[in-house]
């Protein structure tokens, strides 16, 4: 049945419904025209979702959604542009994803590459790290809540069973019986935690991966009788460099909680040093800055310093670019070159957990690991969109001469770097 927006109808004159994305047991989802854009910047087109005629219950779960939405900002998971209510009815405004789901790629493509599952499982790792930083569980992890955004990132959906603080049905948990773990299957609601969303992912890129032989179905217990026999005991293994990925899915799949992988940062720690120990990286390294970024850095730039340095660009130094959710320096791993960062902003963190968050245009980061020589100490992602200027180590010299006050920068930021582990080892 119908029941939201009908596609005549213009939400608050500012966005015209054209047609109909997905419909759900949460809602409906409609790509929809600006017409008068709230803010600056703002797409031409958006995704709007609605919901069904309010209940004094289903309004206050509509509204805990619309919260959980507004205080999670991360390239991985899809971003609130706007919410509001007409008539009887809640709904929100997102960024419309032309390549559309997961779902829609495996309909296409058949399954995933071992190259293209790596970087699913490091985008939704990242995603769902952000997520249980928070308190919250996700509970409908699958291809179709998996979006594909214009630079390829994948990008995680809703969130409406998240905010709905685990109500029941029945006795059976809402969510997607296919990809639900077996406490979640059994509505063993007091057992459920990190590694219930771990599950749900570890079949998502199961399936993905390969063809399973398994149909959905909404019979739980016939459900989980396959995934005993598909699951558990299945031996499937990838070619070489990519072995690894099959011990993590398995290892995400273990019917019992305790035997998985405890914590998205726990998986993304494994993921990491997996990756730098067999060469496979999830596309991270940037892309080479084209004459449109050159030309609005040369505008924005203020600092004399990194103006010289963006005209000595290609020379001793190379200008990057990285997507939101690009990894631009992986932990453990040897790199010899020092970020100078010029736009945007960067998430350090190490073990899959956040120390910092850096966006001070001219804020240096790895310079001890390039000029000591040693392994990197931490990872750099971008949350948005970032520019790097990088220099390698083994150029520093050549490119002191060329700019000398650039070199003193990076030295002042080596020996504070220094200082502030000395404390830290010493008291």
């Amino acid at each position: 049945m119908k029941y939201n927006i009908n596609p005549d109808f213009t939400a608050e004159g500012i966005y015209r419904p054209q047609h109909l994305i997905a419909r759900g047991a949460m809602g409906e989802v409609y790509m929809a025209k600006v017409l008068e854009a709230p803010s600056e910047p703002f797409p031409e087109f958006v995704a709007i979702k609605t919901f069904p005629p309010c209940s004094d219950f289903s309004s206050k779960a509509q509204k805990r959604e619309i919260e959980t939405m507004k205080i999670l900002k991360h390239p991985n998971v899809v971003g609130l542009l706007d919410w509001g209510q007409i008539q009887d009815y809640y709904f929100m405004v997102f960024p419309y994803y032309a390549n559309g789901s997961l779902d829609h790629f495996l309909l296409k493509n058949g399954q995933l590459s071992p190259e293209e599952a790596v970087k699913l499982l490091y985008d939704m790792g990242q995603a769902l790290s952000a997520i249980h930083e928070r308190g919250l569980l996700h509970l409908d992890i699958k291809p179709a809540n998996i979006l594909i955004a214009e630079d390829l990132r994948f990008v995680l959906s809703d969130l409406g069973i998240a905010s709905y603080q685990f109500q029941q049905s029945g006795n059976r948990i809402k969510g997607t019986p296919l990809y639900m773990s077996p406490e979640q299957a059994k509505g063993e609601i007091d057992k459920l935690d990190a590694r219930t969303d771990l599950f749900s992912l570890g079949a998502t890129l199961f399936y993905g991966l390969q063809d399973a032989s398994l149909k959905p179905t909404d019979d739980v217990d016939i459900l989980t009788s396959r995934k005993l026999v598909g699951l558990s005991t299945r031996s499937w293994h990838l070619p070489a460099p990519y072995t690894f990925l099959s011990k993590l899915i398995k290892q995400m799949l273990s019917f019992e909680a305790h035997k998985r992988i405890s914590s998205a940062a726990e998986l993304m720690a494994e993921l990491r040093k997996y990756m730098t120990a067999s060469g496979v990286s999830a596309k991270h390294g940037g892309e080479p800055v084209g004459k449109k970024w050159r030309e609005k850095l040369a505008r924005d730039l203020g600092d004399p310093v990194l103006r010289e340095l963006l005209s000595s660009s290609g020379t001793y130094f190379k200008l990057r670019y990285y997507a939101p959710g690009s990894a631009i320096c992986y932990e453990d791993e040897e790199s010899f070159d020092v970020f100078i960062l010029l736009h945007g902003s960067i998430r350090v963190s190490r073990k899959g957990v956040e120390l910092a968050v850096e966006n001070r245009v001219g804020s240096i980061k790895g310079e001890v690991a390039a000029l000591v020589g040693k392994r990197r100490t931490a990872t750099l992602e971008s949350l948005d969109d970032t520019v790097c200027a990088l220099i390698n180590g083994a150029e520093l010299e050549q490119a002191a001469r060329k700019i000398p006050a650039l070199a003193v920068r990076i030295m002042k930021t080596l020996a504070l770097h220094l200082f502030e582990r000395d404390r830290q080892n010493h008291g």
